[in-house]
Formats: C-alpha cells, structure tokens, sequence
C-alpha cells in the first residue's frame, strides 16, 4: 500500500519518492544492501559511518500494512533480484502498490520505484564518469547506453528516438557549423576527393538522416 520507496516516510514533511534506485543512491545507503557506510565518510542524513538499523527505517519507511519486514526489505530483496544473487540473470524490478499499474509500467509511465539490473546501474556510472573527448570514448559509451536503452519499454525507446530526431532538427546549425569545420581539417590536411566528398553534410543528407530516425521509431519494436 506504498506505491515505492520514499525518503522521509510517506507523511512526514518533505517526503518525496525515490524514482530509481541508482548505484550513486546505493553508495550513499549501503544499509540497503547490509552493507557498513565506510567509517569516517559523511551520509546524506549528515552523520558518519553506519545508521543503526532503526535509523536506516526511519530514513525511508515504516512498515507496509500489505508486506512484511518494512521497506527496507523491499529493497533488499529488489536488490537480490536486480544483482542477480544465487542467480546468472539478472532482471529490472518496479517497487510498487498492487497490480493496478502494471501495465502503465510497462508503457514507460514514472511509476513506483525503479530498481535496474546491477549492468544497468553499471553502465550508467560508466557513461556519467566518461570522457567524451574522443572518438573511441564516444563510441563506448554509445554502446554503454544502446545497452541500457535495450531495456526500457517500447514507449521509452521510440521517445528517445524521436527526441534525438528533433534535436538534429533544432541544432542543425550547430551541426553545420562543426561540419565546416571538419570540412577545414580535411581540406589542410589533405584529404582525398572522395572521402572529403563524403565527409560533407548537405541538407538532404541531414534530413534523410532525421526521416530515417523517424522511420525506425513508427517500427512495433524500435531498436
């Protein structure tokens, strides 16, 4: 009867619930896994080292008159499952009330607490601590987030897709720019014909590359 995790408890001033539980979050609440706060370092809540256990419950929520153990035990077990514990698979896990909204969670609606799998959480540190000052870094972490992309629903993917549609669409100038300035390089630098041919952009091929975007986003499972 708690639809997710909330920081205070539902009820108390300030009480707001927690959307997604990301690694970050985990970092500064090891309780949630069992885990010691490392001694000497500052909490959230502005103590250091551990919180009891009663101040791990009082941080988040009391009891759910639908479940046992609190909380906090909700988390644990979401956790369990999410890391794949005494198991090779690993699954995304929603804490939410009832099965009223399922279906809406499953459409990509903010519902209840999300709880991605351990990779997921993983690759988001990934690609928050990544340098993006180069092309091979650029390319990991399209490939770090096309991985986490993969696992949201339909709604969610065809959304990204038309979003990055509209973005080529309101930077196009931008973009034009920093193809004229590659365009420089490869003129300085001496690039053959052919290749500099195709390095160009033109405003075709910028809007052929938006309809195809587009294209794939009316696809029944895009990407």
């Amino acid at each position: 009867d708690v639809d997710g995790v909330y920081q205070p408890p539902p009820g108390e001033p300030g009480s707001q619930r927690i959307p997604t539980i990301s690694e970050k979050f985990l970092q500064q609440h090891p309780a949630l896994r069992g885990q010691d706060h490392p001694k000497g370092s500052p909490r959230e809540d502005g103590g250091e080292g551990s919180p009891s256990p009663a101040k791990v419950r009082d941080m988040f929520s009391g009891k759910s008159s639908a479940g046992r153990g609190g909380m906090q035990a909700k988390v644990a077990a979401a956790l369990h499952a999410a890391d794949g514990v005494g198991s090779s698979c690993e699954v995304d896990v929603i804490i939410m009330t009832g099965s009223s909204r399922v279906l809406d969670a499953f459409q990509g609606q903010d519902v209840g607490t999300y709880v991605p799998k351990r990779s997921v959480r993983e690759a988001a540190v990934a690609e928050a601590d990544g340098d993006w000052s180069s092309t091979e870094a650029l390319a990991q972490g399209c490939r770090t987030a096309s991985r986490a992309l993969a696992t949201k629903p339909v709604a969610v993917r065809r959304a990204v897709l038309e979003a990055l549609a509209r973005k080529l669409e309101t930077e196009k100038e931008r973009i034009f720019d920093a193809n004229r300035a590659d365009l420089k390089v490869a003129e300085d630098t001496g690039l053959d014909g052919p290749l500099h041919k195709r390095l160009k952009l033109t405003d075709a091929k910028l809007d052929n590359l938006v309809k195809g975007i587009r294209a794939i986003a009316a696809q029944d499972d895009p990407i």
